[in-house]
C-alpha cells in the first residue's frame, strides 16, 4: 500500500508532539517540512541550514535574540539554524 503525504504526517503525529517550548539540550527532532537556507539571513551570513522534510536532528539551543529559530546538529554532523515551527519534537527517533 501506498501511503500519500497527509498519512505519513498523521502517522508521526502519533509519535511526536509539536515544538513549541523545548529547553535547551539534545532533544531529538524531526522536520516537519523542508526548508531552504536564506544565506544572507538576518541570524547571520550562513547561519541557517537546509532541511528535508523527515531529516533528523538533535537541538543545541535557541537563537539567543529570536527564540523560533533553534541552533540543531543534523545526524551528518552539520550545525545551522533552523525555524523551531519546522520540526518537531520526536522520542522514537
Amino acid at each position: 500500500m501506498v501511503s500519500t503525504a497527509v498519512e505519513v504526517i498523521m502517522n508521526l503525529h502519533k509519535f511526536c508532539v509539536y515544538a513549541v517550548s523545548v529547553p535547551p539540550g539534545k532533544q531529538r527532532l524531526i522536520a516537519k517540512y523542508a526548508y531552504v537556507a536564506n544565506m544572507n539571513s538576518p541570524l547571520g551570513q550562513n547561519a541557517e541550514i537546509d532541511l528535508c522534510q523527515y531529516d533528523k536532528m538533535s537541538m543545541i539551543a535557541s537563537h539567543p535574540e529570536q527564540e523560533f529559530w533553534w541552533l540543531v546538529e543534523m545526524d551528518d554532523g552539520r550545525r545551522g539554524y533552523v525555524p523551531a515551527n519546522y520540526v518537531m519534537v520526536c522520542h522514537f527517533v
